[in-house]
């Protein structure tokens, strides 16, 4: 079973993140970049790291919730998922306004250090909430509190758009961005590593450890290894005879692959992760692009 497993994540990691074959024939054809250059991002390149991983679930017959696919406990992971906004704020005051105050990057070694100290006392807090709220059994949302998250979660996502509204700076840049990051680098992603990725390993290796309420295994670790691998190889693409590598842009992603991946293993669903990572994603980028027009 361990082997098996082990083949199947590789093979589909090797296919998919150092291969490329899909972003070699967006590439080739030309269509990456006019994509790029209308909306800012690959929408092709975002549906097939959804499809991927779906339509493996689906042709090997396994059970959907068993990767975490599952609208079980939706109001309690909607509620964890703004805490753990709140809590990945660390990461963008201590790492980002650092950034940006130096005018630098998140791929070199400082500005990588800074961002993965952000996550680990990101990754320290989380596990002492975890540990004190006992979820998910003693810990119940009411009806109200649930439908007040949802309205909270949409107020945020929002927010660079009413924002580029009263700047006068609305464009198709900024809301394509919006999108664009909520729905696949937040959920698309989720679902493929800490669904599909997190998920088959755990299944192949199981869960024999527990810290602070939390029980996981090799998965969340090698996920997060890969999950940091994988921006590691974004400039990557053999295919096409890009070579190159952003070693520190994946030395931090691990650590955020960690904490997406505890937040996976707590609540057995990729929905607090996935809400998380795409509000995370979606408002920091959409500011950026708003800032650039000012």
């Amino acid at each position: 079973m361990k082997i098996r497993t082990i083949l199947e994540v590789l093979a589909v990691f090797i296919l998919f993140n150092v291969l490329k074959p899909v972003g070699a024939v967006l590439s080739t054809t030309g269509l990456l970049e006019r994509e790029i250059g209308l909306l800012g991002w690959s929408y092709l390149g975002g549906v097939f790291l959804i499809i991927l991983p779906i339509t493996i679930i689906f042709f090997t017959r396994r059970e959907f919730s068993k990767f975490g696919i599952t609208r079980r406990n939706w109001q309690l992971s909607i509620d964890l998922a703004l805490v753990s906004y709140l809590l990945s704020l660390i990461s963008w005051l201590l790492g980002f306004s650092f950034i940006a105050f130096l005018r630098s990057s998140y791929n070199q070694p400082l500005d990588a250090g800074i961002l993965s100290f952000g996550y680990l006392i990101q990754v320290s807090l989380l596990l002492y909430i975890l540990n004190k709220r006992n979820l998910p059994s003693d810990l119940k949302i009411t009806e109200r509190k649930a439908k007040s998250n949802i309205l909270i979660c949409m107020l945020l996502f929002f927010t660079p758009i009413i924002l580029g509204i009263l700047f006068n700076s609305l464009n198709l840049r900024l809301i394509s961005t919006v999108i664009w990051q909520f729905i696949f680098s937040g959920f698309g992603e989720e679902i493929y590593w800490r669904g599909y990725i997190q998920s088959s390993l755990n299944h192949g290796f199981g869960r024999p450890w527990k810290v602070a309420s939390v029980q996981f295994g090799w998965g969340l670790i090698i996920a997060s290894l890969l999950f940091g691998i994988s921006h590691m190889l974004n400039p990557w693409n053999p295919l096409v005879g890009k070579y190159q590598l952003d070693v520190w842009w994946g030395v931090w992603t691990i650590f955020s692959g960690l904490f997406f991946g505890i937040l996976r293993e707590k609540t057995g669903t990729i929905l607090a992760p996935a809400l998380t990572h795409g509000l995370v994603d979606a408002v920091g980028e959409g500011l950026n692009v708003l800032i650039g027009y000012f």
